[in-house]
Order: structure tokens, then C-alpha cells, then sequence
């Protein structure tokens, strides 16, 4: 079963083999109305949610303000879909798209 945690303004969940996509999607969709930045961990599984789902996810998580970054080996680097190889490169992502947001702010 996934496991959801929460690191400073990060939700962060981590995918299992054993979890299914239909599953995923719903929780993922509920996470993402929590108005916080969200990592999807997939190094456990490789997912078949398509695209188009990611990409909608990232224009809805921009338009709060806040970050979405996927994590998995089994996918290249893709900045179009934020995707990045390992946990520690989601959060620093995140957080350098923090300062970002607040540079912009002045």
C-alpha cells in the first residue's frame, strides 16, 4: 500500500508495486486539493497513468502556487512532466520553485 508522508510543505507518496492505477489517480486527484506541493514516487513501480493525467495535474498545482515532481528511475529526466531520478532531486526541485515563487513575489 502507498505510503504518505509530509516533509515541511511537501507531501510526499510513495507508489508500491501492489498498488493499482485506478487507485492512484483518486488519491493523487485528493492529495492535489490540499493546496500543497506534492511528490509522486514511483521507484517502486512502474505506472501506466497516462500523460495527459500528469500534465493536468502540474497545470492545477501551478495554478495554487505549488509544485508537482514525479520520481522514477524508469523514466528519462523530462522537465515537461517534472520527472527527476531520486527523492532527495524532488525535494530540492521543490524547494528551489519556493524561492522562485518568492523572488517573484517582490
Amino acid at each position: 500500500m502507498m505510503k504518505i508522508s509530509k516533509k515541511k510543505k511537501i507531501i510526499i507518496v510513495e507508489i508500491e508495486e501492489s498498488d493499482e492505477d485506478s487507485i492512484l489517480k483518486e488519491k493523487i486527484n485528493e492529495l492535489s486539493q490540499n493546496k500543497n506541493n506534492l511528490i509522486i514516487s514511483f521507484s517502486k513501480k512502474v505506472t501506466k497513468l497516462n500523460k495527459s493525467f500528469f500534465k493536468t495535474l502540474i497545470k492545477k498545482q501551478r495554478t495554487n502556487n505549488k509544485s508537482f515532481v514525479l520520481v522514477s528511475k524508469e523514466h528519462k529526466i523530462n522537465y515537461e512532466l517534472n520527472v527527476v531520478p531520486t527523492l532527495i532531486e524532488a525535494i530540492d526541485f521543490i524547494e528551489i520553485e519556493e524561492v522562485e515563487r518568492q523572488i517573484n513575489e517582490i
